[in-house]
């Protein structure tokens, strides 16, 4: 996905902002939102991130988990590359 990571320490950033949120969530449900930024590039994302926001500062630490195991994004060198026929 483009910017996974960015957007992971982006959320990770705003939930220590944010006021605490209720005890009642679910581990299982934060790594299914996790799991949809990292991996998809779609509409989906943007619902998943709002659903994520709902659980702000309890969500920091597996987001936190999420950021240091990824795997490095790698760039398409094509995309990168100065085109020489100019």
């Amino acid at each position: 996905m483009r910017g996974g990571p960015a957007i992971l320490a982006g959320l990770s950033a705003a939930f220590v902002l944010a006021p605490a949120a209720c005890e009642d969530i679910s581990h299982a449900d934060i790594s299914d939102e996790i799991n949809i930024l990292v991996r998809r590039d779609d509409a989906l994302v943007p619902p998943a991130t709002d659903r994520l926001a709902v659980y702000q500062r309890k969500a920091i630490p597996q987001i936190e988990t999420a950021i240091h195991t990824a795997a490095p994004s790698t760039l398409d060198r094509k995309s990168t590359r100065l085109n020489s026929s100019h």
